[in-house]
């Protein structure tokens, strides 16, 4: 048996209580008709190749910079008072990237706040990022930090983040993070245990110039997710945008419960046989 992970825990009362999603619930634009969310995404390098994830993440996949084209589009479509995301892959193998993100978006007049998702694997890296910037949060891969259908979190990364300060750390919804493929993540969790709703994540900057409608299907390349890349123009990015939430909820949503999967699994499987939005 290993020693140097963290024992799994699925209680309710584990440390890190889980932010606030609205699943299922289209989350509109800001009053000031921008996105409230962007992601951030450079690509699917990752210490872990996790059978769940939703990006086959690896230490085998592709990773970009942020440049500051990619970060000047981000400022276009979201809400000076929204939220910027960085995603993955894992974020914390190259911290400077994020770090020269957050520093250039600042420099540019962003007054909003921040969230990294991570695995949590290395903690000290994470850390040392939410010290810099205070204004970040970080959620982390709720089935590595539990233990479901994964290789647990270390010991000692376990240890690093408890003692970090109360309230900037969380786990991830199980409902939000197994819902490509629960069966690889927890036998006991099947598509009735969910209610069939798109989560409605809002769109992905990816590094590589693409601006993609989903995180949770950032790498499947197909027209439906396409919002535009370097050099389109906002109010047609916003627009595309408007336009896939709709076909979302009435062609990916109704596709669900005809066939009584989840949604996520309509996109991984069945993307071709649907209509563009």
């Amino acid at each position: 048996m290993r020693t140097d992970v963290a024992p799994v825990r699925n209680d309710a009362t584990y440390p890190f209580l889980p932010p606030r999603f609205s699943q299922g619930k289209w989350h509109g634009f800001a009053p000031d008709g921008l996105l409230p969310q962007v992601h951030l995404y450079d690509g699917s390098m990752c210490n872990r190749a996790c059978a769940f994830c939703c990006v086959s993440g690896s230490p085998q996949g592709w990773h970009r910079p942020y440049c500051k084209e990619m970060l000047d589009l981000a400022l276009s479509i979201v809400s000076p008072t929204g939220k910027i995301k960085f995603y993955g892959g894992e974020p914390t193998l190259h911290p400077e990237n994020v770090l020269n993100a957050v520093q250039y978006l600042r420099s540019q007049g962003f007054p909003g706040t921040f969230r990294i998702y991570s695995n949590g694997i290395r903690a000290t890296e994470l850390t040392q990022i939410l010290t810099a910037v205070p204004e970040m949060d970080a959620v982390l891969n709720y089935s590595i930090l539990h233990g479901r259908g994964a290789t647990p979190i270390p010991k000692r990364s376990l240890e690093i983040l408890l003692a970090f300060e109360p309230g900037r750390i969380f786990s991830g919804h199980t409902e939000i993070v197994d819902v490509g493929a629960p069966e690889a993540t927890d036998p006991s969790l099947t598509a009735e245990s969910f209610d069939r709703h798109c989560p409605h994540c809002h769109p992905v900057v990816r590094s590589d110039g693409w601006v993609h409608g989903c995180p949770f299907a950032v790498e499947i390349a197909a027209p439906h997710f396409e919002l535009g890349k370097l050099g389109s123009d906002p109010q047609t990015i916003l627009q595309k945008y408007d336009a896939l939430v709709r076909w979302q909820i009435e062609v990916v949503e109704a596709e669900a419960d005809r066939r009584g999967i989840l949604p996520c699994q309509v996109c991984n499987q069945h993307l071709a046989e649907l209509p563009l939005p």
